[in-house]
């Protein structure tokens, strides 16, 4: 018999890789059969108070409301939910709202039946001309004081439909949501907001309109006025900015910028309408457009560039002012412009260098590192 190696039967060597350590294998214990078993749970207790109000049983009906969460008004309005629109007065909030209800009707996303727009922010006229045009197409208005509406009473009104079953399929459109909570009350920003939470619970739509603060945040952007329960209990909230692209007689560009969302919708879109004078409501309302994606990102970068000449122009001032360190010239530009001192950094770095083709100023190091701008002496480039 041929005498085999050492290691040919040890385990350790198998496959040719490093020994096993006999040590480092471990073997699991046996069970303990004398183990007891672990402790039943406790029996399900009866006459719980809160079983009542448990929705066991009711999950096909949870179900059916949760399909109707779909796009209703445009991209900015879905159904099942609760949207806040804040604008500046006279921004075309309303108008852009109307359009959009309208669209909805004729493309079959919205019974007009269904539709109930409470304008309680209109004078004589504007009433008489939405309510032809709602009425034309079988949609309703409501209005404090007439037909013994009160703006109070839509609390009671909200939850007496989700009670009732009467909210499915139901869109409430409140113009302006001031005339029916405080805004600047958290109690009864937020009780107002639970009503319309229940009914949007039980498959009805909420679109408010609200204001923005008049005075802007200190990078010179909107910002909502009032309490934030709005935006917390709302579903969904957008902050309407009209685009100013000086073209009198032309058309005015309103972005939608969501600050808070729930489900799929998009970041930002645009609305443009007619400025022309002397068109009727009807006629406003038929200039209503989506802006498309590319033509929205032209107008920002020519705003943009419009903005950047203004600064530009002020950061010049200032040096020739005298004011030469980048502190104080970001400083004393934003108080002159009314904007961000971080926006204004931002310009000084952008069109500083040593090309008077590209840029419009330098700077050197003055003691304790501080940054002496001086002006190029020639040279006007266009700001990128």
């Amino acid at each position: 018999m041929k005498n085999e190696p050492e290691n040919a039967r040890d385990p350790s060597s198998a496959g040719g890789g490093n020994p096993i350590d006999p040590k480092s294998i471990t073997i699991p214990a046996a069970k303990n059969l004398s183990d007891p078993p672990p402790p039943a749970p406790d029996p399900v207790m009866l006459n719980v108070p809160l079983l009542k109000y448990s929705l066991q049983g009711k999950a096909d009906e949870l179900e059916k409301l949760a399909e109707s969460n779909r796009p209703l008004l445009g991209q900015v309005c879905r159904s099942g939910q609760a949207t806040i629109f804040y604008a500046a007065p006279n921004s075309g909030k309303t108008l852009i709202g109307m359009h959009l209800a309208q669209e909805a009707i004729r493309e079959g996303r919205l019974a007009a039946g269904n539709l109930y727009y409470l304008n309680c922010d209109d004078n004589s006229s504007g009433l008489a001309e939405k309510l032809r045009i709602l009425q034309d197409v079988g949609a309703h208005m409501l209005v404090q004081g007439f037909e013994d509406f009160r703006a109070q009473d839509l609390h009671g009104l909200l939850l007496n439909m989700a009670r009732t079953g009467k909210a499915r399929g139901v869109i409430v459109v409140i113009d302006t949501i001031k005339k029916f909570a405080n805004l600047m009350d958290k109690r009864d920003s937020s009780t107002f907001a639970d009503a319309c939470r229940q009914f949007v619970m039980r498959g009805g739509t909420v679109l408010a309109y609200a204001h923005t603060n008049k005075v802007p945040a200190p990078n010179g952007t909107l910002r909502y006025a009032g309490t934030t329960d709005f935006v917390e209990d709302f579903d969904a909230a957008y902050l309407l900015t009209p685009l100013e692209l000086e073209q009198p007689g032309g058309e005015r560009v309103v972005r939608f910028d969501c600050i808070k969302r729930r489900g799929d919708s998009p970041d930002k879109v645009a609305y443009a309408y007619s400025t022309e004078n002397g068109l009727t409501y009807e006629q406003l309302l038929a200039s209503v457009e989506a802006v498309t994606f590319d033509k929205l990102g032209e107008i920002e970068r020519t705003i943009e560039q419009r903005t950047d000449a203004e600064l530009v122009d002020a950061v010049k001032g200032c040096i020739r002012d005298g004011i030469v360190t980048k502190m104080h010239i970001a400083s004393e530009t934003a108080k002159r412009t009314k904007t961000s001192g971080k926006g204004v950094v931002k310009i000084l770095d952008r069109y500083t260098g040593d090309n008077p083709a590209k840029y419009h100023w330098t700077f050197t190091i003055g003691e304790r590192g501080k940054h002496i701008y001086q002006l190029l002496p020639t040279g006007e480039p266009a700001p990128d």
